[in-house]
């Protein structure tokens, strides 16, 4: 296996040898390990720190398997309604001065409502205003509108977790389950990506 030969030094992967490294039959350490020598020789260990906000907590009513937030989770977990600004900014000042290179506001529910979408946008202009930070939401669902809105006010990046494949979805979640390709679509062209930005060195 060259793999890390051929990435840092060429030729490139042809695409049906990128299609086989999917294949069941890749045995998974070796692959690791070509993946680990391309990341050694490109950053070392240099990360980029991502600060996680959990802006809302519980209370959703939907029923995904696999999380604690949900309807039908037993996790003893304690409900808080949207944080207000004023917190938001100043966890946001602290990722900051932690050094994190993005900072992300998570909330737990099938989506927001537009008037959390306008007071989130009040919030981000406020932060990017302030601070030299990227931002990253996370929200559940999103119309064209709400998404708009978000990366116009600032928003660099959307988090948003598609479970598995559109067949198996309904076995893990049955809400949310049949808006996945609607969602995705949805949201896909309208983020990009901010500029490269130095990387914090591990310690």
């Amino acid at each position: 296996m060259n793999l890390a030969r051929r990435a840092l030094e060429g030729p490139a992967l042809e695409p049906v040898e990128l299609s086989e490294l999917l294949g069941a039959g890749i045995p998974l350490l070796p692959l690791l390990h070509e993946a680990w020598q391309v990341r050694q020789a490109r950053f070392g260990n240099r990360v980029q720190v991502h600060v996680l906000n959990n802006a809302q907590n519980a209370r959703c009513p939907e029923d995904c398997g696999y999380c604690s937030q949900s309807a039908i989770s037993g996790a003893p977990l304690k409900p808080y309604s949207w944080k207000p600004r004023s917190v938001l900014l100043d966890e946001a000042r602290a990722a900051h001065a932690a050094g994190a290179y993005r900072y992300c506001m998570v909330a737990s529910g099938r989506g927001p409502n537009p008037r959390q979408i306008a007071e989130l946008c009040d919030t981000v202009r406020e932060i990017k205003k302030e601070l030299p930070i990227g931002i990253c939401v996370s929200l559940g669902l999103l119309g064209d509108e709400a998404a708009h809105a978000l990366k116009a006010a600032g928003v660099d990046r959307l988090n948003h977790n598609l479970n598995s494949s559109e067949s198996h979805s309904p076995e893990i979640c049955t809400g949310i389950s049949a808006l996945m390709p609607r969602t995705a679509a949805a949201s896909s062209p309208i983020w990009r990506s901010l500029g490269p930005r130095p990387l914090a060195t591990m310690q």
